[in-house]
Parts: structure tokens; C-alpha cells; sequence
């Protein structure tokens, strides 16, 4: 196999790689660590010691660790996986092909989603945490079993252990699980806060040019690229990306949509013959995220894959002179984690520009998905809803 495209492009994603640091810097400089800060822990005073360690971790987070971030993020390459011509993606494919048996391509697989989810605080565990809720519900449903096990016995009884040593009551174990139930909950409300953090404060326009935040949200951009390109190549093979993901634990898409990967296939129709001739696995309960990763369940979710009969116009036949969707991923870029006037707005922008025709809020709905109410958007895609000032900068920041 050659994996010279390839091993550069992940050099990126691994650990102590851009990607990584530009992840640090964002947890130190927004407080936002992996798990759940307890309330209850004692601020202590601190030390002359530590004072001195802390403006010491100041500096290289306020000076050297942004420099470092800028001009490595400057050196990458995105032009391997940007556009319709892949050299990352034809390395890919060509490597998929050399695999002798179907536990060396499988393996081969697993690793190109294995880059993304390194040190355990990966761009896909923050971006996309469906394994880590699915794990922390898993948890609660375990304890959940074990209170209703316990609730069987009277509260007082005393139990004992192996050794025939006294070891507590129903009614304690019922407290513990309770106390677990409730920890886990929390760690599901701070794995959503971090992930909504992040989004507002990379796929927004509160970013500078040359910031650190605008460092992450092109590499976010790159790895929504990635993550479509390779879920359509795996399509032509019979491979379902869905599945390699929940089996890894590693997701760079929660779900699918057929617009995400129609273009690389060639066609709707034909991507959506690949997707019906995927097999098809069982259906098992899921507590995720459709809900717990979209805490307003009222809202209508994307569908993934459209019915049969004539396809129906999508945005991508909206877009202008946009032959290879670099105009397009720009907008995903700009449009993540935007919903009702803002998102309205980034759509607003595009048509001024000249890069769409005026789509509708379905078309616009199944390419970004929750953007808000049907008639936000449509009292929002008007100039008059604007100052000059606001349309002038949507527009300015998509070039």
C-alpha cells in the first residue's frame, strides 16, 4: 500500500497534530474539559508556586501555542481532498483495493477513522459524540437494572458479601445506583455543552482571521469533506460507513443524507441504488441522539435518504457555476451550528453573491439540516430583515 497522501494528511488529526492542539487550546482557553467540572470540589488557595505555573501555562496558551496553531495550519494541504479530482481519495481507493481479505480491509478502514478520535478528545469525539452518549446511556440503563433488581428486596435487609461479611442494604444500593443515574446524566449535559460550545464558537462568524477558533472551523470544514467523500466511495463498494463507525465508536456523521454524497457518486439515483443495496441490520433501540445529541426533539429531523420515484430539485441544482462544491462546502463552513436569522442570512448572502438562485426552505433544510422553522426562514430571506452593513459582511465572509 502507498500511504504517502494519506499519512501526511492525518499527521494533522493525530495526536500532537494541529488539530489536537488547536482542541487544547480551545479547552484551556474556554474551560471546557473533558469531563464534568464537579460543583462541589473546593477552590484551595493557591501557592506562590503554582501562581507562578499557571502564568507560565498562561503565556504559552495566550502566545507561543496560537503562533504554533496559525503557521501549521497555513503549511496543510487541503487541496488533496477539496476538490472533485482526489489525489487523497484515489490513494484511498487504490489502497481499498490491495486488501487481500476482508479482515485486512476492514482493518485498513478502521484506520482512517482512527486519526480523528485520538488521545480520546478528538475533533470526532467533540464534533459528532454519539458513541460517548450512547456509552453514558448504556451506563444508566445498567443501573437502572440493577436499581429495579434491588427494589425486589425489602429496604432493610442486610446483605452480605462472598466472604459472608455485611455489605449494606437494598436501600443503600438504590441510592447508589440513583447517585450513578444522576452523575451519568450530568456527563450526558456536559458532553452536549462542550459539543455546543465548540460549534458556536468555531462555525460562527465571532471568529478573526488568523484566530485560533478560525484554525479549527477549516479543519472542521476539511473533516465534513472527508468524512462524505469516503461514506460515497464506501457506497461503490457495498461498504456502509454507518456501521464501520458504531463498531469503531469513532463517528464523523451522526446520520446520512443523500445530498452529502450524490455528488461523488454521480448522481441521486445512483447513490441511492448503493444505499438500498447496503445490508440491512436489525433495528436496535437507540437512546441517542437523535435526542440526546438534538436536545428540541420537536423539530422535524432531516431525512437520510429519499424515496423512490423522480427526484425531486435539491439545493445543489440551486447552486451556480459550482462544478466541483468548493462554493458549497464554503457554505456548510459558514452556515454550522447557524439556525433562523443567522442561518437565513449566510443564504441571503449566497444569493447576492451570485453563487444560488433562490432555494426553498426543504432544499435548504435536507442540505444543513435543522436551520430553524419553515416560517422564520421564509420571513428571513428578505433584504428589508437586514441592515446593508449585516448583508455586506455575510457576504464579505464568504470569500
Amino acid at each position: 500500500m502507498d500511504k504517502t497522501i494519506e499519512t501526511k494528511f492525518f499527521e494533522a488529526f493525530k495526536w500532537g497534530g494541529v488539530v489536537d492542539k488547536c482542541i487544547d487550546w480551545m479547552r484551556y482557553t474556554y474551560n471546557l474539559p473533558p469531563m464534568n467540572p464537579r460543583a462541589s470540589t473546593k477552590e484551595r488557595e493557591e501557592t506562590p508556586e503554582q501562581r507562578k505555573a499557571k502564568e507560565k501555562w498562561d503565556k504559552y496558551y495566550r502566545e507561543t501555542l496560537p503562533k504554533e496553531i496559525l503557521e501549521a495550519t497555513e503549511a496543510f494541504d487541503d487541496s488533496v481532498i477539496m476538490y472533485m479530482d482526489s489525489p487523497l481519495m484515489d490513494e484511498i481507493e487504490a489502497n481499498l483495493n490491495d486488501c487481500q481479505t476482508d479482515a485486512q480491509r476492514e482493518s485498513y478502514l478502521f484506520s482512517l477513522l482512527k486519526p480523528f478520535g485520538e488521545s480520546g478528545c478528538g475533533i470526532a469525539r467533540i464534533y459528532t459524540p454519539t458513541a460517548e452518549i450512547n456509552q453514558l446511556n448504556e451506563a444508566i440503563r445498567g443501573c437502572e437494572r440493577d436499581k429495579a433488581f434491588w427494589q425486589t428486596m425489602p429496604e432493610g435487609e442486610q446483605i452480605k458479601n462472598v466472604n459472608g461479611e455485611p455489605s449494606g442494604t437494598p436501600k443503600e444500593q438504590i441510592e447508589a445506583c440513583n447517585s450513578m443515574i444522576a452523575r451519568y446524566k450530568e456527563q450526558i449535559e456536559w458532553v452536549l455543552n462542550v459539543n455546543h460550545q465548540f460549534i458556536d464558537l468555531t462555525c460562527t462568524d465571532k471568529d478573526k482571521v488568523g484566530s485560533v477558533e478560525r484554525c479549527l472551523s477549516a479543519f472542521v470544514g476539511v473533516t465534513v469533506i472527508f468524512a462524505n467523500r469516503l461514506d460515497a466511495l464506501l457506497l461503490t463498494y457495498g461498504i456502509d460507513l454507518m456501521r464501520l463507525q458504531k463498531e469503531s465508536g469513532l463517528y464523523l456523521k451522526d446520520h446520512r443524507q443523500i445530498t452529502d454524497v450524490d455528488s461523488y457518486i454521480g448522481s441521486m439515483e445512483l447513490a441511492q441504488k448503493y444505499i438500498d443495496a447496503l445490508p440491512k441490520e436489525p433495528q436496535q433501540e437507540q437512546t441517542t441522539d437523535a435526542q440526546s445529541l438534538n436536545p428540541e426533539p420537536q423539530q422535524e429531523q432531516p431525512k437520510p435518504t429519499r424515496g423512490r420515484g423522480r427526484p425531486k430539485e435539491t439545493l445543489k441544482d440551486k447552486m451556480i457555476d459550482d462544478a466541483n462544491w468548493k462554493k458549497l462546502q464554503k457554505i456548510h463552513t459558514k452556515i454550522c451550528g447557524k439556525k433562523g436569522k443567522d442561518a437565513t442570512l449566510i443564504i441571503l448572502a449566497c444569493i447576492k453573491k451570485g453563487w444560488m438562485a433562490k432555494p426553498t426552505y426543504t432544499q435548504v433544510k435536507n442540505e444543513f439540516g435543522d436551520i430553524g422553522s419553515k416560517t422564520g426562514f421564509n420571513k428571513y430571506l428578505k433584504e428589508s430583515m437586514f441592515t446593508q452593513e449585516e448583508i455586506e459582511g455575510a457576504i464579505a465572509s464568504l470569500d
